[in-house]
């Protein structure tokens, strides 16, 4: 469940961006776009790129867990997870 808060929260960005911005009026298939599971892109989709890369080069220990979190996909849930695996997306999903 880890990974789909993540997914929830950025897509809550791209309704933010939505708002602010009014792209879904440039861009007619923005809202079909937001329907993805896939983090990178929906990063993208939240106008979020640069202040993730901004977070990167500020902190290392961001990228790490950037790296963990961006792993995650819908077909996870499916997937047996170690103890280890599942603390290390959890914590990195907390930061």
């Amino acid at each position: 469940m880890a990974g789909y808060s993540i997914e929830c929260g950025l897509k809550a960005c791209a309704l933010a961006l939505i708002e602010k911005t009014g792209i879904i009026y440039r861009d007619k298939k923005f809202a079909e776009k937001c329907w993805t599971h896939e983090v990178e892109e929906l990063l993208k989709l939240a106008g979020l790129e640069r202040e993730r890369g901004l977070a990167i080069a500020a902190s290392s220990v961001f990228g790490t867990h950037w790296l963990i979190v961006k792993r995650w996909n819908e077909a996870a849930r499916y997937s047996e997870w170690t103890e280890a695996e599942s603390r290390s997306l959890l914590g990195s999903a907390e930061k």
